[in-house]
This record gives structure tokens, C-alpha cells and sequence, in this order.
């Protein structure tokens, strides 16, 4: 079993938001402190696995929420179905239902992805279908990510789609990724676009250097009015080994508004404390 408490703090350093997580085998669950400063439930999952045979595994997720005083909102239901094809690519379709008033559920929405390996070059193709005025189901956005190794360096080119009004897809958003592992420190750059006027414009692009010690520093660059990259904030991650887990700090830095693209004092924006089984599994 897995307890994790999570603090995120205000400018002045004053808890605005506490949520604690026990994870089990079965299932996760999370509680927060709502404004009268009870403890309520946030959200629970619990899963178990329907069938596995024959290459193909089905599993079923159940997960609740719950309004700001704890009270239960509609309940939703994922079933996951991955199966390994005889050309040696994995599907996943994943069916998302959502309840009534009534309990009964009905189908959100549903996503069918193929990964397909190829030496060091992984192929991802995804569809997400939505429910129609008739009631049948109708693809509406399309991803496409291609990933490929070489070395150290890691590229990967992820591609939104979108299906307007005449059936046509075109091309909504863009991200791109780079990585490079060298000594044991990551670097990565992350630039995202987006489709605004006929045209994909950068909108967004993160920096990051990761090492094993469990420190990774991120910038972040956002458009200026004359759309120029600048530096929007800078967040550093921090995780520390204790006698019974972890304990993980954020600390983020902000621009100046009187002073755009230079970057303010740290200041502490939350702590998690990790207890039990806190090292992820490989």
C-alpha cells in the first residue's frame, strides 16, 4: 500500500489545496479537505481484469466522483481491451460510459489506438469516437505520433486532427519532442503548436533537465504580444529519500509583470509525502 499527502501552498506559503491518495492493489482512492476543513472524498478508482487469454486482456475501471462537499457525482465506467495482432502490433480500444440519475450507463465516448514497433521507430495511430444524435458512434479527432530512437536522442512528432463539418479532417494541433540522455542527465525540449487561422503557431515550448537524483528543472516559454518567445515560469522538482518513503518539492518561479520574461523569486508551491511502496514499478 502506497499513502501519499499532497500540499499545494499560495504565494504567502498558506495551504490552499490538501489531497491525500492511498493506492492498493485493487484501486486508488483521495481525499481533501474541503473549506469547513472536513476530510471528504475527492475521487476512487478500483479495477480488476474481466478475461486475459488468447492475447487478449479486458479490464475494467470504475471510477467516482465527488463534489467539493463530498457528495457522489455520476459515476463512470472505462472497459480496456488490448490485444496483441498477428502483424505484431498492439490495439487498445478503450470504451468510456458515463451513469444517470438512474445508474444506467451510457457511452462517453471511445478510442481505438494501434502501436506498431519497428526496430528503434514506434508508430502510434489513435481515434476518438463521440456519440451521434442517432445514437451510433462517429470518429471526430485522429492522432498520429511517431517516435524514434537513436543513440542517446529521443525525437517524437505528435499530430491532432480534427473532423469539421463536411467529414474532412485537418490538422488542429502539433507537438514536438527531443530528448538526449548524456551522463545520466535527460534534456528535453517540447514545443507545441496550434492550428489558429489555417496555420499551426507555437504556443507553447518547455525545457527540462532531468537527473537521477530525482531533480528536474523545467522553463516554460509563452508568446509575447509581438509573438516572441518568452520566459512565462520555472518550476523545480525535488525528491528526496526518507526513512519511511519520500518526500517530493515543487518550487516554481513566476515572470514579473512589471518586468516580462525575467523570472521572479522561488517560492514553495507544493510538497508531497510519500509513505509505503513509493518507488514505481518498470
Amino acid at each position: 500500500m502506497t499513502t501519499t499527502s499532497s500540499r499545494q501552498l499560495d504565494i504567502n506559503g498558506q495551504p490552499i489545496l490538501s489531497v491525500s491518495s492511498i493506492q492498493t492493489r485493487g484501486g486508488n482512492y483521495q481525499l481533501r479537505q474541503n473549506l469547513n476543513g472536513r476530510t471528504v472524498p475527492l475521487e476512487s478508482s478500483e479495477e480488476k481484469v474481466i478475461s486475459e487469454s488468447g492475447g487478449v486482456k479486458i479490464v475494467e475501471r470504475v471510477i467516482k466522483r465527488y463534489d467539493p462537499d463530498g457528495k457522489p457525482l455520476p459515476a463512470q465506467r472505462m472497459r480496456i481491451e488490448e490485444r496483441k495482432e498477428p502483424d505484431g502490433s498492439t490495439r487498445t480500444l478503450t470504451t468510456v460510459s458515463t451513469a444517470d440519475v438512474n445508474g444506467n450507463y451510457r457511452v462517453q465516448e471511445r478510442t481505438n489506438m494501434v502501436t506498431r514497433k519497428s526496430g528503434d521507430r514506434t508508430e502510434t495511430t489513435m481515434t476518438l469516437d463521440a456519440p451521434t444524435m442517432n445514437g451510433t458512434l462517429e470518429t471526430i479527432e485522429k492522432f498520429e505520433t511517431q517516435s524514434q530512437v537513436a543513440g542517446s536522442k529521443t525525437t517524437e512528432t505528435s499530430t491532432r486532427f480534427r473532423r469539421d463539418t463536411n467529414g474532412r479532417f485537418s490538422e488542429l494541433a502539433k507537438q514536438t519532442r527531443e530528448a538526449v540522455v548524456n551522463g545520466g542527465q535527460t534534456t528535453e525540449n517540447v514545443a507545441e503548436y496550434e492550428n489558429t487561422s489555417g496555420s499551426l503557431r507555437m504556443i507553447r515550448q518547455v525545457t527540462s533537465q532531468s537527473n537521477p537524483s530525482g531533480t528536474k528543472e523545467t522553463t516554460v516559454f509563452t508568446p509575447n504580444t509581438d509573438g516572441k518567445m518568452q520566459v512565462s515560469y520555472q518550476q523545480t522538482f525535488e525528491k528526496k529519500q526518507t526513512s519511511d518513503g519520500t518526500v517530493e518539492t515543487t518550487t516554481i518561479r513566476v515572470a514579473e509583470p512589471r518586468d516580462p520574461g525575467k523570472l521572479g523569486p522561488p517560492r514553495k508551491a507544493e510538497e508531497v509525502v510519500c509513505t509505503g511502496d513509493c518507488v514505481p514499478k518498470k
